[in-house]
């Protein structure tokens, strides 16, 4: 099943990394069969300049979705940024007691990040408020849609790397 919240997540690296939008550049034509996909890319690349695309809850939702433990390296690739930045919002979210760092007993030179409740309670926050914000926007499309949506988006992301 397609995490619908990376779906988005890709949509806004993919309209942040466009600059134009993905919505064409300009307004839809009154009557246009396209206009909801138009309004859609409006409201994306709003999105894309008013929201943080890299936060420190977003790492909270993907350390979530690894309770048996996940490497900084792996968060950083997940979030799409390069390990220094990850590194140093990890740093903060430990400070500020969202997550733990325990060594990884398959290889002792490697570290784990596991969230602890209260980082289990805000990524839970953080992912119903998402699902508030952006709800309903993949409603019409199939799982199978989904999973070709994001493969698509995937490449034209490394393209635009």
């Amino acid at each position: 099943m397609i995490n619908e919240t990376e779906l988005i997540r890709k949509m806004l690296l993919f309209t942040r990394k466009a600059r134009a939008g993905i919505a064409g550049g300009g307004p839809a034509a009154a009557g246009d069969p396209c206009e909801k996909a138009h309004e859609l890319g409006r409201n994306l690349q709003q999105a894309a300049l008013s929201e943080p695309l890299l936060s420190r809850e977003h790492l909270l939702v993907i350390i979530k979705e690894f309770p048996q433990g996940i490497r900084q390296k792996v968060v950083a690739e997940k979030a799409g940024v390069n390990q220094s930045s990850a590194s140093e919002l990890i740093g903060k979210l430990a400070e500020a007691g969202y997550i733990r760092r325990e060594p990884d007993p398959d290889d002792k030179r490697a570290t784990l990040l596991f969230l602890t409740e209260k980082g289990q309670e805000r990524a839970v926050q953080v992912q119903e408020e998402r699902k508030s914000l952006y709800g309903g926007i993949f409603d019409a499309l199939s799982e199978k849609e989904k999973q070709t949506l994001s493969d698509l988006l995937d490449k034209l992301l490394k393209k635009r790397a």
